[in-house]
């Protein structure tokens, strides 16, 4: 979702207030972002050759009954929920069965425009990304047999702040 609001000149170039107001509130332009999302979709792996098919790599596991998400701090898929399948076996586990974490960002600009005469233009910026800093991992190690099973693989990028000016003509 986006947001923008921008304060304007008011008519003829003027505000609509005067004084210091007037100079203080014209030409300020905010825009917000907002991104918020459940958690992808993620399909429980499992590295093995299948004997008898000629095929060698990702395999799905074996559901066992036990709670997906039941797992101790920090970890945040239960391995004890899946198995290896049996030998010659596909698993039973299924595709996209695994909630990955949720998302959430906002992102915000402010803008002032300057006038410093009728041929130039002063811009001043402030762009905030992840702006509350929250922390957003990207998603969790799907891959049973590995020692990493659950454990986040990644983290969105924390707060930045970025200033810049601009002089139009």
């Amino acid at each position: 979702m986006k947001v923008q609001y921008t304060s304007g000149e008011g008519l003829g170039g003027r505000t609509l207030m005067s004084g210091w107001h007037g100079r203080l509130f014209k030409g300020w332009t905010i825009l917000t972002t907002i991104v918020a999302g459940s958690g992808l979709p993620q399909t429980p792996l499992y590295l093995a050759a299948v004997p008898g098919t000629g095929f060698t790599g990702t395999i799905r596991p074996d559901l066992t009954g036990s709670a997906i998400y039941a797992s101790h701090p920090g970890v945040h898929l239960n391995a004890a929920a899946y198995a290896a399948p049996l030998l010659g076996q596909w698993g039973t586990a299924g595709g996209n069965s695994i909630v990955g974490p949720g998302q959430f960002s906002l992102d915000t600009s402010l803008v002032r425009t300057f006038r410093p005469s009728a041929r130039f233009y002063l811009d001043a910026r402030v762009d905030a990304t992840n702006l509350l800093n929250h922390g957003v991992f990207t998603g969790w190690n799907t891959t049973v047999n590995s020692t990493q099973f659950g454990i986040p693989v990644a983290a969105n990028p924390m707060r930045s702040l970025e200033i810049s000016l601009r002089l139009r003509f």
